[in-house]
């Protein structure tokens, strides 16, 4: 019977040969226990089944779990009961994505909106709610300023720490973002073409520089001052120096340069004041060398120079264009400097080619030299360029040229539009301008204002042509200068041909001598003439015009005044025969044919 039964079992269509042998199919009848179990297929073997695909059975089957609600039966990690994790899944099952995790995620607070969050307001939760950034931006060191956040362009010398790097906000320099105690550090640690930043204060500094720099006052030069603790304020030799919004003050040069003294290809000062420096020979102030090749520049924007002497030259400023070159002043002002020699401002010299100095917007007051050029001396080697618009020059004092002075060994050019210049003294020549070219020569006034220029040759101007000239002065105004010979304008030399044309050009109220002279000993002959044309010739007590015979005059629509108005003479010393009038209201003439 025994054998049979077993028979009949092996032949049993129902019978599974994994089970156990007490285990039959779901919904059977003839289960071989008392108590039979549902279980739950369980395929990722969590402990946790499927609530859709059951067994009833004595015992649990391999793969089936005793608990049902399993919401992903592919995760282990997914079951009723898991911990929460930020990661997008309903890991327990309670129908809730990344609820209550074991690790929330940390949003900062932005206030801002500047990307960083502040580290001490912070949500935990794994969505970022509205208004806060993500856990590793949470550096924000203050939350209320978006300029301030890891990352930023510290700023320097503001005492603030935008970059929230935790550098102190209150050194005297900064150096590759870094701040350092002391400016002299600071410009020892730099290297070509850095910048260094000053910060407000006084700077006790006496530094030599030995590349390329670049050095910015923050905060301008009335909150940033360079102070020299003996010796020049600085002293650069590079590719490129500039500096900016600072004041050197106190320096002293026992050669040249009393502030500063530059070596370099491309110099610019911009909004720097310097004060109270003496240089033993050039540049009171500063004295640079400049490089000639095909990229030099000097360029002073925005500097005041002010109570600078120099023992020889250039009682504020020096420049020396090696080779030639061009060097520009624009908006500067320069004021109570001394040269013992040339240059009581400002000179340029140069060793070969062409010097060009150019005064945009440029300010003189009471400078002076020893010996030309009061406020501004240029010197060529060969050629000379002196330009200035809107430049304003009073009160100073030379032996040639009270004002300015221009020599030119061979082509000297000045070319002045909307100037100003009054009350200049030379002791030789030129009150006022003293300009000398000595094979080519060029004067150019156009709407100048010229008066109270004393000098025993030219009031006003002294002007040395050499082998040609030209005088071309529109719009402008000759008044109230004193002279014993040319109260307004002295010319000499030899040049032929010369011009001088003279339109709307008004000359008047100048006394000493005739208000136009030319020296009587000009070798021009023929090929020499005046043209005066739209002017006036007004009140020249010793005379408005005194020529040699050779040289043709004309005048032509220019108002001689009358009565009490009237000058003296008009001279002609050698005759009259190339004096001519056209439209001359009324005149007084010592010699020569008046019509």
């Amino acid at each position: 019977m025994l054998l049979l039964a077993v028979l009949g079992a092996a032949c049993d269509p129902q019978a599974d040969p994994d089970r156990t042998p007490d285990e039959l199919d779901t919904g059977g009848d003839d289960l071989p226990c008392d108590d039979p179990q549902t279980f739950y297929r369980d395929a990722d073997e969590d402990t946790y089944g499927v609530d859709d695909d059951t067994r009833v059975a004595c015992q649990r089957p391999i793969g089936w779990a005793e608990r049902a609600g399993d919401c992903d039966d592919d995760d282990a990690g997914v079951f009723p009961g898991a911990i929460e994790e930020c990661d997008g899944v309903d890991r327990d099952c309670n129908g809730v994505i990344d609820d209550n995790p074991a690790t929330p995620l940390a949003w900062h607070r932005d206030a801002d909106e500047d990307g960083y969050g502040s580290v001490l307001d912070v949500v935990y939760s794994c969505l970022r709610p509205g208004g806060h950034v993500s856990p590793n931006r949470g550096t924000d060191c203050d939350d209320t300023d978006p300029t301030v956040h890891p990352g930023a362009e510290d700023a320097p010398c503001d005492g603030i720490d935008q970059d929230c790097s935790g550098d102190s906000p209150t050194q005297a320099a900064q150096l590759h973002g870094q701040t350092w105690p002391a400016l002299s550090i600071a410009l020892e640690l730099a290297e070509e073409d850095d910048t260094v930043y000053a910060c407000e204060g006084t700077h006790p500094l006496s530094a030599s520089i030995d590349h390329s720099l670049r050095l910015v006052g923050v905060g301008g030069p009335e909150a940033v001052v360079l102070e020299s603790t003996g010796g020049r304020v600085l002293q650069a030799r590079g590719d490129v120096v500039d500096i900016s919004g600072v004041t050197l003050r106190g320096g002293t040069g026992d050669g040249d340069g009393g502030a500063a003294l530059v070596h370099a290809r491309v110099f610019r000062l911009t909004d720097v004041v310097i004060v109270d420096s003496v240089a033993r020979l050039r540049g009171g102030a500063v004295h640079a060398e400049i490089a000639d090749d095909d990229s030099f520049e000097v360029t002073f924007d925005g500097v005041v120079a002010r109570q600078n002497r120099a023992g020889t030259d250039g009682g504020a400023i020096s420049l020396r264009l090696l080779n030639g070159g061009f060097a520009t002043l624009d908006q500067v002002r320069l004021e109570a400097n001394r040269a013992g020699r040339d240059g009581g401002g400002v000179i340029v010299t140069g060793t070969d080619r062409t010097q060009v100095l150019v005064l945009q917007d440029f300010t003189g007051r009471d400078n002076h030299a020893g010996n030309r050029g009061g406020h501004v001396m240029l010197y060529g080697r060969i050629h000379a360029i002196l330009r200035g618009r809107d430049v304003d020059i009073r009160g100073g004092s030379a032996v040639e040229g009270g004002l300015v002075a221009l020599d030119a060994p061979e082509d000297g050019k000045l070319d002045f539009y909307r100037c100003n210049l009054h009350d200049g003294q030379a002791s030789t020549a030129g009150g006022l301008i003293h300009h000398s070219g000595r094979f080519t020569l060029d004067n150019t006034l156009s709407e100048c204002d010229l008066s109270r220029g004393i000098a025993p040759e030219g009031g006003l101007l002294w002007v040395q042509t050499g082998s040609t000239g030209h005088l071309s002065w529109t719009d402008t105004t000759l008044h109230h200068g004193r002279a014993d010979a040319g109260s307004a304008l002295f010319l000499t030399g030899n040049g032929t041909p010369f011009d001088g044309a003279l339109d709307g050009v008004v000359i008047r109220d100048n006394d000493g001598g005739p208000a136009l002279q030319v020296d009587p000993d000009y070798k021009g002959g023929d090929g020499v003439d005046f043209e005066i044309s739209d002017g006036a010739l007004l009140r020249n007590q010793a005379g408005a015009i005194d020529v040699p015979g050779f040289i043709t005059t004309t005048l032509d629509g220019v108002d001689t005044g009358s009565g009490v108005d009237e000058n003296t003479s008009f001279d002609l010393r050698s005759g009259g025969t190339a004096f001519t009038w056209e439209g001359v209201a009324t005149t007084t003439c010592s010699s020569g044919s008046c019509e």
